[in-house]
């Protein structure tokens, strides 16, 4: 189905529906995993332990064991399903003159127009109304400094299925929610310079147009995007651990060029242009060495 409608064009319902089966197929897989481990090969005559995993792999353990998965469901997940993690995610796709941003958590796309930041997402967190809302209609609560249930401080995930128990709500109406918020624009190839994924533990460190600033110019000095990240990265942590916390989360992030049918010479003399916000914008100065 998701590429079916990707074919036909409708690029926002086939990403909405990627990260909605990609959520149910990991509480699928985690259920039938607790499932397998608590059920003994004599429950099914003539039936391996060997063959139900077989099955799980293959994505047909439903028809292979049939009512066993399915009454132990709802168990299943009142119980060890809520000890997984989870993840944000955030996917671009550049496609015939658009791009297209599905984000699902507090990870975030920037995008470098001549050198200046432009959000191309929305960090979930359970402090906008939307959010709350949502949250409190669930069955769930905030407590001070705004993390949900006292634990997490993000309102939109896949996985974390401990906060996705309530059997009368739509996956998307959980306190937290699996759904992908998708956003498109027309591509600006004069303008559009590259993107930049990451994770919390970069925009909780730099600020969307310090991330840009800095990029931007290790590009224009020829350093190649792999050891611009490094770089970035390395920018971000801490020195030690005994901070405020900043610089000690997780990191990851992507460096997309939007070359727009340029070579990668050309792309750098176009960062090299004058940010039109002025030299104020480039406020972390010229090139720093790592640390």
């Amino acid at each position: 189905m998701l590429f079916v409608l990707l074919a036909k064009g409708n690029v926002e319902k086939a990403l909405r529906l990627g990260f909605l089966s990609l959520d149910s197929e990991m509480r699928t897989r985690f259920s039938h995993q607790h499932t397998m481990s608590s059920t003994k090969a004599d429950h099914h005559p003539g039936l391996s332990l060997r063959d139900i995993r077989g099955s799980v792999s293959s994505g047909n353990a439903s028809a292979t064991v049939g009512g066993t998965i399915n009454c132990n469901r709802s168990s299943t997940l009142s119980s060890s399903i809520g000890d997984v993690g989870g993840s944000t995610c955030i996917v671009l796709l550049v496609r015939d003159g658009h791009i297209y941003c599905a984000n699902c958590g507090d990870s975030r796309a920037v995008i470098s127009s001549l050198g200046v930041a432009e959000a191309f997402s929305t960090d979930h967190k359970p402090s906008l109304p939307r959010e709350r809302s949502r949250i409190l209609a669930a069955g769930g609560w905030i407590s001070g400094g705004n993390r949900v249930n006292g634990n997490l401080a993000l309102s939109r995930a896949l996985g974390d299925f401990t906060f996705k128990r309530n059997p009368q709500l739509s996956p998307v109406d959980q306190i937290i929610s699996p759904e992908p918020e998708v956003t498109c624009r027309d591509t600006r190839p004069e303008e559009d310079e590259f993107i930049v994924m990451g994770c919390d533990g970069i925009w909780d460190v730099l600020t969307d147009q310090e991330v840009v600033s800095f990029v931007r110019s290790r590009l224009a000095a020829g350093s190649p995007p792999d050891s611009v990240c490094e770089e970035l990265m390395m920018h971000c942590l801490a020195p030690t651990c005994h901070a405020n916390g900043l610089g000690c989360d997780n990191m990851t992030v992507l460096l997309i060029c939007l070359l727009n049918g340029s070579s990668y010479a050309e792309f750098r003399q176009r960062c090299l242009r004058p940010c039109p916000a002025g030299v104020a914008a480039d406020i972390l100065g010229p090139r720093m060495p790592s640390r």
